[in-house]
């Protein structure tokens, strides 16, 4: 049914029912080092696993890119801006992996690439990059890498690399250089392991080392540029910042990680178990016994790979066993510690029939879906005038001024991609407990409509009547493809009509609209 501008209002006023949102896992990025594959973990259902149908897929299958001989993906980070960066430690190289058509994969023309390659005589540096284990990319844009050497003779380094002139890799004069180096030359391959890399919260540069000969003790180190001179050089320049206690069994550090309070996570198998630690007292070191805790415990035999901290206080982990799992650690009553068995929720299984083999997984990222959407249309005056003096704060990105004395926000998830199918649409900072109706127009348009701007024009479509909660928040469920009937290659634009009733509105008229977006369908 198509709406006109004349007839809109009364358009708007089925009621539908609450809608019901669960809380669910993150999207992840989990490299799989048995068959050498990125898969995508999408919780779709919101139920709190990756189990069910169409979950899981192939983000980068070599089979399927044919770009990259992936050879053992053991860490995977990311820029922030959808590219990801894979450290192989079987191709002696850091690879990037963009999904630049939104169609959830980086199988396609330029979504795969070799950012780094870690023989010497194919990068300006002369770096050998023979074992990258742990990366992670730092606010600045630099990507850090955690080296164990290789040879008789070894260099455990830390790497840092950079792409300064936009071509896409760190491979040329000033993009890339050796921080440091642990034990040049050491006579022992095991000396020193430099096993992961982190960039901390203070902007200290801590690194994970897991020498087996006892030269340098397992744990965890911080590294301080002293003197400004790009490198550690001075003795004092590098501390231990934890080393762990004595357990029953000769431990093995596999990751490092820090969550927004500072607390660091440290896996460590053999003994089974995950470190948190913090430093309490700022003296730069964790005391042990008093700043260092058994976070979590295994029941058996496990062996996490990596500890990811989540946005909303959970830790995932990666754990390579029979099965090998996915885990979601959730310190639900606040007690400091993990349980085993009620706060340790199983969110994937490699056995359970009918899923993607993720064997042996090791690294993992957020894997943020890019904005399907650009928005537009904004009731901050930028756009056009809201019909009476009603602006909301220049820009906040919402629509004119409500009763509530802001204006709503529309945003989308999902993509834009007509064969996915997925696209959703949430309203928030509309009013609360009232019917909203999110509309698709065929052009953009700027036009002073009840208390807001009517963003897109005709030929338009009703795409679902959505109830709002006690927030003035709702998502969409229907297919927009299907209400929409939109087909690849098309532009359309959309926005969400609320009510605001009780003759409080600002310019009287009872309703009122959000932003636009902009959806270029593929």
């Amino acid at each position: 049914m198509r709406i006109h501008t004349t007839t809109f209002a009364a358009a708007c006023v089925a009621l539908l029912g609450d809608v019901a949102g669960a809380q669910g896992l993150e999207p992840l990025l989990v490299t799989c080092t048995t068959n050498d594959i990125v898969f995508r973990c999408i919780d779709q259902n919101a139920d709190g696993d990756y189990t069910d149908v169409g979950e899981i897929n192939r983000f980068y299958d070599e089979a399927v890119g044919l770009v990259l001989d992936i050879q053992n993906p053991v860490s995977i980070d990311t820029d922030g801006d959808g590219v990801f960066f894979v450290a192989d430690t079987g191709g002696d190289a850091i690879y990037a992996l963009q999904d630049l058509n939104g169609d959830g994969d980086a199988h396609d023309a330029n979504e795969a690439w070799i950012f780094f390659d870690g023989v010497p005589a194919n990068n300006a540096h002369n770096i050998a990059l023979n074992s990258p284990n742990g990366i992670h990319f730092d606010s600045t844009g630099r990507l850090w890498a955690a080296n164990a050497g290789a040879g008789s003779t070894p260099d455990d380094t830390i790497v840092w690399m950079q792409d300064m002139n936009g071509d896409g890799d760190a491979n040329d004069v000033g993009e890339a250089a050796i921080y440091y180096n642990s034990l040049p030359g050491a006579p022992s391959g095991g000396d020193s392991i430099c096993q992961d890399v982190r960039v901390g919260l203070d902007g200290r540069v801590y690194y994970l080392d897991i020498g087996s000969t006892g030269t340098v003790a397992k744990g965890i180190y911080v590294l301080e540029d002293l003197d400004s001179s790009g490198t550690i050089d001075q003795a004092n320049e590098i501390s231990a910042f934890f080393i762990p206690q004595t357990l029953a069994n000769n431990p093995f550090f596999w990751s490092i990680n820090q969550d927004e309070q500072g607390y660091w996570y440290m896996a460590e198998t053999f003994n089974e178990l995950i470190w948190r630690v913090r430093d309490e007292n700022s003296n730069g070191t964790i005391d042990v016994g008093t700043e260092d805790l058994q976070y979590w415990v295994a029941a058996g035999s496990s062996n996490i790979w990596e500890v990811l901290p989540g946005p909303n206080g959970g830790l995932y982990a990666a754990e390579s066993q029979s099965p090998d799992r996915l885990l979601y650690l959730n310190d639900a009553d606040m007690s400091g510690t993990i349980d085993g068995v009620t706060e340790t929720a199983e969110v994937y299984d490699d056995t359970l029939p009918g899923l993607e083999p993720i064997n042996n997984p090791r690294g993992m990222v957020f894997a943020t879906l890019p904005d399907p959407s650009v928005p537009f249309c904004f009731g901050d005056g930028s756009s056009g005038a809201c019909p009476c003096g009603n602006e909301s704060a220049l820009g906040a990105g919402e629509g004119c001024n409500s009763s509530l004395g802001h204006g709503a926000v529309l945003s989308a998830a999902g993509s834009a991609l007509v064969a996915n199918d997925n696209l959703t649409f949430t309203v928030t900072g509309a009013r609360p407990n009232q019917t909203s109706l999110l509309v698709q127009g065929s052009v953009a348009i700027a036009t002073p409509f009840k208390d807001g701007l009517l963003c897109m024009g005709n030929p338009t479509e009703r795409i679902e009547v959505v109830s709002l909660d006690a927030n003035g928040e709702g998502s969409s469920t229907a297919s927009v493809v299907t209400e929409g009937n939109v087909m690849p290659g098309q532009t359309r634009f959309y926005q969400q009509w609320f009510r605001d009733p009780g003759g409080v509105s600002p310019c009287g008229s009872g309703s009122n609209f959000s932003n636009g977006l902009t959806v270029d369908w593929m």
